[in-house]
């Protein structure tokens, strides 16, 4: 897995929410009885402390599982059969609760598969709670947002279709001028996040136009509910940072 989150640090005394994304790559070589596939059933299976909510922006199933050895809800995001060197990003939103300055939130990552194939170890990233003055100062993953904000253009788009499907033009509106604005605050001085906010203030005229796609996931964290908030403390191997 390479793993980039948009921020390391967290402001310390109130909650706030983080972003992650997840490059996952199948070995090169079948091993699966399957022709064409090196293994089934793949799953990344997210887990967090307690008081931690996480949920899965991109566009593929997930369930909540609980852990029997602590009691909290895992997120399984559902891969599905995976082809020989086929890869997949996901895009997760981790909600982390108010804590003190010093103290970190964290989660785990790791795959799992029917046949496996995949590298099971589980990798831990953390944040550091920090006074507001390091959490302004601290970089920013201007790919991972931009990432974070194609994936809720996507939602936006797809509720407006069903909703003006139904016949609510004017509510398929609002859905876009909302989400527009969740992108407006999320990527403030990011052109191409800038640019998604722009495009979905031109659509209401034709949303009805726009194709159909699969269901929104349930759970999902809207950066409309952000804390303003950083870079990563990621171990393990992770994509380079736009800067």
């Amino acid at each position: 897995m390479n793993v980039q989150t948009d921020r390391a640090l967290i402001p310390a005394g109130q909650p706030s929410i983080r972003y992650l994304t997840i490059a996952i790559s199948a070995p090169a070589r079948d091993r699966c009885e399957t022709p064409g596939v090196v293994t089934g059933d793949a799953r990344l299976v997210v887990a967090g402390a307690t008081g931690t909510d996480i949920g899965c922006l991109s566009d593929l199933a997930s369930e909540s599982v609980q852990d029997p050895a602590t009691g909290n809800a895992d997120v399984h995001v559902l891969l599905g059969d995976l082809a020989p060197a086929q890869e997949i990003t996901v895009v997760i939103a981790v909600r982390c609760p108010a804590l003190p300055a010093g103290e970190h939130a964290a989660i785990t990552l790791r795959l799992t598969d029917r046949d496996a194939t995949l590298f099971p170890e589980p990798l831990a990233v953390d944040w550091g709670a920090v006074d507001e003055h390091a959490d302004a100062a601290q970089p920013v993953s201007t790919g991972v947002l931009v990432d974070v904000a194609t994936e809720v253009a996507a939602r936006a788009r797809a509720a407006a279709v069903e909703t003006s499907r139904r016949g609510d033009a004017g509510q398929a509106a609002a859905i876009l001028a909302a989400s527009a604005a969740d992108l407006r605050r999320l990527g403030a001085g990011i052109p191409d996040v800038r640019a998604m906010a722009d495009a979905l203030e031109a659509e209401p005229t034709v949303v009805s136009t726009v194709p159909s796609t699969p269901a929104i996931n349930p759970g999902y964290i809207l950066p409309a509910r952000l804390a303003p908030a950083s870079r990563p403390a990621v171990r393990g191997k992770r994509r380079p940072s736009s800067p």
